[in-house]
């Protein structure tokens, strides 16, 4: 699909010709058409063929779109001619100036800060690109990788990597500059990661760390999460480096200690950066540095992979257990990866670097060692060559323990640790010496600047190096393998000038001097293992003696008997005394054993050469007792230290209680010690009581309390020690004063939460009714997508309480449904071709022609917008677009129904869709609950009015009741509060309220005898009297009031009222839908006409009354006309007239009243 009428479709968009849905419509037809081989088709043609567009509107498009498109090329020949000058940084004071770069021959030096500028590379590609996507965003054609986010206006794409996208932007509110990271969908897509995002960014989003950029907080849009942190101006370390600046020691110190300080802070926080490395870390023009993306977690893997496809070439900073699945990185893998960024800095290249991931990754898994920094860069110092070493040690446990001895090693090099290196003694000093004088021969010419003693250079610290020890060598003198601090300087250099001796020698010479040396090393190796044999025979024969001694011992020492009884009782008792000693139940048992043995053994006379087993068994027993000496020290130890435990948990109570343990009967040493553990306990009792005190005045006055403290007082006050009697004792008064006092800060605390609650509700009700008011206004203009949007905007950017939230959400799934039942009824109303609907339109019924989404066309060609009709005009043809719907489409009608506010209708269709449609029980049963709630709002209402006399207001919540919130279910609830309102409104007409009226509810069957509608077509229905045609008269002895309710269907429909006397008319009240009244008096004859505005589909009350002599009218409960009444004029009967033609046209009539003497 063409790029070009995407944006073409997009410009009729934005002059309000067609909308996004239309759009949308037609680019998917078009993508279906080129699917099947179509490749002529256009989207201007499309959107004429489907009268979206105008041949005109089309021309003016293609000639917009041409300005544009020439504006543009404008534009980019006018950077082409501009970018001979380019604008060059400078890295450590921020300064810019223009130059034009190809007539600089020497370095630059800065003329704030004085450093020596690089010339820079002349690029033209990157910064055209940037260049063309501001402008398509200034003409209005966003760019394709242009996203919204509400509330923020995205500028430019910084950066992209496998987890991020990240984006400048601006936020709208404060006009602010801010970064704005929108995750990758595959990372969005995995609930693992996306979980660990949401933890991740839940830590940092309350930290605040000096040079840290803050991070506002997650939020998810249109089904993407994005993240919004501080913006700050400078360069990236990574930008630096690219442009091969030189940074110098020390400069690379200072970014080193400033880095870790912020590492410091967040990990004190409990928060891992996890992705240090030059692309976040900022030099502000000012030398701040600025660290970026703390927290934000990062799929490395995925990055590796990513910036070798993006890049071609990928360093790596981050520590090897990042793709290990048995260790956890932690704080050390950070100093791993600062040591990473800080080789860079001084080697002028990354310390792992590779083409491909696969290369990288052989790097971390393998442990491959790191070439020495000294081999890229010779002037940095041996103790920061130390310090990046132990930075970056492939082991974690050999890295830096802490971020506070990093930081006193890098503040102060010179005085860092160095380890105490085990160097292997050589194997063989007589073939090393050969090997050292070969070398001084070989290198003679060349080594006579050399004023040291040539020697073996040491291997780096990573690399394993194998311990050799001769026999005459012991193994605990070990030799330091460097003795000055130069010998690997020195040795590099031996090494590159050996190089460039051998390398001008004669090839055959060189072939048989190696040859010879090979020939040497197989030599000594013969002498090692012939050495080596020769000690093995040895062994050999020493193991076979011993074996042999051994043997004879065993067997003289089985030929022997014993010939003394007290030999075979120390033997049982040596024998019990070695399988228990370390067994303290059996320890008494062994005491007890040795006890008998001496009394009955103790005295026999040993010789000189025989074994004294008196003394062994006391030995023995001796042991023991200092075994059990052991013990108890030991238990008396864990004593205090459990105390000590309890003390640091604040559980006094067990600390106090755990003294009860130990032995009454003690030395006065042990004494001494428990009675300072006790005073111990006690003074750190009063001081945690001091505090509380002060933590008590100070949470009285301040507006919150710290909750760490409120929650370790409570668990302090439930730990407190009571062991003393109520009443007694300091610890039980102390209890007291804290338990009151406590008591006081909760019931403060509920009393703020309270409050905070109550002001939360207010502004969740107030933003309620703010919104409603915006919806009310949207939904009259027919403007339902847009109401839809600002609902959700609401429920983003504000809070609301639980019941506030879950009626906005119902809202939310109505306006999806009536957004959805509008476009079905257009095309409904697009589908009839016979029988067309009529609509009621300037005091006419029109036919309706055709229909879209914004207007309605009427005959003759009146074209009339959607919200300028009255919602009741649109029943007909709703009902006329029900009769040619599916199912579905009926549930989506019944939508519309309840937009019109035609919840009878409503309640019909939803009726017939229960058993197919899932979604119509719960839309009845929300329908129900909406006008159940309204109707009880209203009967209180009622019920105000009535007690206050206020009968207009009264007789208008009712009529509102009766015609709009009264289901049949609901009539039922109801009707006899309504029929006792309506009579209670009906008898304030009559001064004389002296007779019982007659009331017609129309609830029970038969209220009006059958013989009397004979002339009448009738039918009963929902407790209304349903009136077609005809009428039909009650006779009574003398009446004097008559009043009830009317309903009209049509605009054309009316009612009479009419009083007889002896069969004669004397007085009518014609009530017509337009709203024309006519009141007559037959004798002598008077009539008057009466206009008010048009009543039709709503309830109105009319009356009729005889007091005091006159004849007066009523409409609402207003009097409209009055007229006296001739003396001894009696009326005896009531006549109803209802002149309607049509089966479809109902005059409703509901709640006579008729105040009359019966025959």
């Amino acid at each position: 699909m063409k790029y070009k009428e995407k944006l073409l479709g997009k410009l009729a968009v934005q002059s309000q010709w067609i909308t996004q849905e239309q759009l949308d419509e037609s680019l998917e037809l078009e993508e279906s058409l080129r699917a099947k081989g179509e490749e002529n088709v256009s989207l201007i043609e499309i959107l004429i063929d489907k009268s979206y567009l105008t041949k005109n509107q089309s021309k003016i498009l293609i000639e917009e779109w041409q300005k544009r498109n020439q504006k543009i090329e404008e534009k980019i020949q006018e950077w082409k001619d501009s970018e001979e000058k380019q604008t060059v940084i400078c890295d450590f004071c921020g300064t810019q100036f223009r130059l034009d770069l190809e007539k600089v021959q020497k370095n630059l030096k800065c003329g704030q800060c004085g450093e020596i500028l690089p010339i820079p590379e002349i690029s033209h590609g990157t910064s055209r690109i940037q260049k063309v996507k501001k402008t398509l965003a200034f003409l209005g054609i966003a760019p394709r990788d242009t996203i919204s986010i509400p509330g923020y206006k995205i500028q430019e794409i910084l950066e992209e990597n496998g987890t991020w996208v990240v984006y400048k932007g601006i936020q709208n509110s404060t006009k602010k500059e801010v970064i704005v990271h929108i995750l990758q969908k595959d990372a969005s897509s995995d609930p693992v990661f996306r979980k660990k995002v949401e933890q991740g960014i839940q830590k940092i989003v309350s930290l605040e760390i000096p040079n840290v950029l803050k991070n506002y907080g997650l939020w998810e849009y249109n089904g993407f999460l994005y993240s919004v942190s501080e913006f700050s101006e400078g360069e990236t370390l990574q930008a630096i480096l690219e442009r091969n600046q030189n940074l110098s020691e020390v400069k690379a110190l200072k970014i080193g200690i400033r880095i870790v300080k912020m590492l410091k802070a967040s990990w004190e926080q409990d928060v891992l950066h996890g992705d240090i490395q030059p692309g976040n870390i900022l030099i502000t023009s000012s030398g701040k540095v600025v660290l970026k993306n703390l927290g934000l977690p990062v799929r490395l893997l995925k990055n590796v992979f990513y910036i070798a496809q993006q890049q071609g070439s990928a360093p790596l900073y981050l520590a090897p257990e990042w793709v290990s699945e048995d260790i956890i990185p932690d704080f050390r893998s950070d100093i791993y990866a600062l040591g990473s960024v800080l080789y860079h800095i001084l080697a002028g290249k990354p310390a792992l670097e590779g083409n491909t991931p696969l290369v990288l990754l052989n790097f971390l898994t393998e442990n491959t060692p790191l070439p020495p920094l000294p081999f890229y860069n010779p002037s940095v110092s041996k103790e920061v060559c130390w310090i990046i070493d132990k930075m970056m040690a492939l082991d974690m446990e050999n890295r830096y323990s802490s971020y506070g001895d990093l930081l006193r090693d890098l503040e102060n090099p010179q005085q860092a640790e160095k380890p105490k290196e085990n160097v292997a003694m050589q194997a063989i000093p007589e073939v090393e010496e050969q090997e050292e004088k070969k070398v001084q021969e070989e290198t003679s010419s060349d080594a006579q600047r050399v004023q040291t003693k040539v020697k073996k250079m040491p291997a780096p610290k990573e690399f394993p190096t194998k311990k050799i020890m001769t026999k005459a060598e012991s193994p605990e003198k070990k030799t330091p393998l460097v003795k000055n601090d130069s010998a690997w300087q020195e040795e590099s250099s031996i090494k590159i000038a050996i190089k460039k001796n051998n390398s001008g020698e004669n090839p055959s010479e060189r072939k048989n001097k190696l040859k010879k040396t090979q020939d040497n090393k197989e030599e000594d190796m013969r002498i090692i293992n012939k050495r080596n044999n020769y000690g093995k025979k040895i062994v050999f024969v020493l193991v076979a003696v011993a074996l042999v001694i051994w043997y004879f011992q065993k067997d003289s020492h089985k030929n022997r008997a014993i010939r003394y009884p007290h030999e075979e009782e120390f033997s049982t008792l040596q024998r019990f005394y070695n399988d228990n000693r370390e067994k303290p139940e059996e320890w008494k048992a062994i005491e007890e054993k040795c006890r008998v043995y001496l009394n009955q053994y103790g005295n026999i006379e040993y010789g000189k050469n025989q074994k004294n087993l008196t003394r062994q068994a006391q030995a023995f027993a001796a042991e023991i007792q200092k075994f059990r000496e052991d013990a108890f020290q030991k238990e008396i130890q864990e004593r205090f230290q459990k105390i000590d435990d309890f003390m640091q948990k604040e559980h006094f109570l067990a600390a106090l209680e755990s003294f009860s343990g130990f032995p009454k009967e003690a030395s006065d040493d042990l004494k001494k010690q428990i009675q300072g553990k006790q005073e111990q306990v006690q003074q750190r009792l009063q001081n945690i009581t001091q505090d509380f005190e002060r933590f008590y005045a100070q949470a009285k006055t301040s507006q919150e309390q710290d909750k760490n403290t409120f929650d370790r007082m409570e668990r302090f006050l439930q730990a407190l020690p009571m062991h003393a009697k109520e009443g007694q004792g300091d610890f039980w008064s102390t209890f007291l004063n804290l338990k009151e006092k406590l008591e006081e800060l909760k019931d403060l605390e509920k009393k703020k939460i309270l409050e905070k609650q109550k002001e939360r509700r207010i502004r969740s009700q107030n933003a309620v009714l703010e919104l409603e008011k915006i919806l009310e206004n949207l939904l009259l203009e027919y403007n339902f997508q847009r109401a839809l949007d600002m609902l959700r905007h609401y429920m983003r950017t504000n809070e609301f309480v639980p019941e506030d939230r879950q009626h906005l959400e119902k809202k939310e799934i109505y306006l999806v449904r009536l957004q959805q039942a509008y476009k079905i009824l257009v095309q409904l109303l697009e589908k009839i071709k016979k029988t067309k609907p009529k609509i009621y339109y300037e005091n006419k019924l029109r036919d309706l022609q055709h229909a879209n989404e914004s207007e309605l066309w009427l005959n003759p060609n009146i074209r009339v917008p959607w919200a300028k009709l009255p919602k009741d005009h649109l029943v007909n043809i709703v009902v006329a677009a029900a009769n040619a719907a599916s199912e579905q489409e009926v549930f989506f009608l019944a939508i519309f129904c309840i937009y019109l506010e035609e919840y009878s209708l409503a309640y019909q269709y939803l009726k017939s869709s229960l058993d197919k449609i899932k979604e119509a029980r719960s839309a009845l049963e929300d329908m129900e609950d909406f006008l159940q709630k309204k109707s009880k709002e209203h009967l209180q209402k009622l019920e105000e009015f009535l007690s206050h006399s206020q009968d207009k207001e009264a007789l208008q919540e009712a009529l509102l009741i009766q015609g709009k919130y009264l289901l049949k279910e609901a009539k039922e609830n109801h009707e006899e509060i309504l029929a006792k309102a309506f009579q209670k409104l009906f008898a304030n007409l009559y001064e004389k309220n002296t007779y019982s009226p007659q009331f017609f509810d129309f609830n029970a069957e038969n209220q009006i005898p059958a013989s009397v509608l004979k002339y009448a077509k009738i039918n009963m229905e929902n407790n209304t009297m349903k009136f077609i045609r005809g009428r039909f008269a009650l006779a009574y002895k003398e009446i004097y009031m008559i009043a009830g309710l009317c309903h009209f269907s049509h605009s054309n429909d009316r009612l009479v009222v009419q009083l007889h006397s002896k069969g004669r008319p004397k007085y009518s009240f014609q009530l017509r839908a337009n709203g024309n009244l006519a009141y007559q008096v037959y004798d002598p004859g008077n009539f008057k006409n009466d206009a008010i505005k048009e009543f039709r589909n709503q309830w109105i009350a009319f009356a009729l009354v005889m007091n005091k002599g006159n004849a007066e009218w009523y409409f609402n409960q207003e009097k409209r006309f009055s007229f006296a009444c001739p003396e001894g004029v009696v009326c005896d009967s009531i006549e109803f007239q209802v002149s309607n033609t049509m089966e479809d046209r109902v005059t409703s009539i509901d709640n006579l009243y008729i105040l009359a003497k019966e025959e």
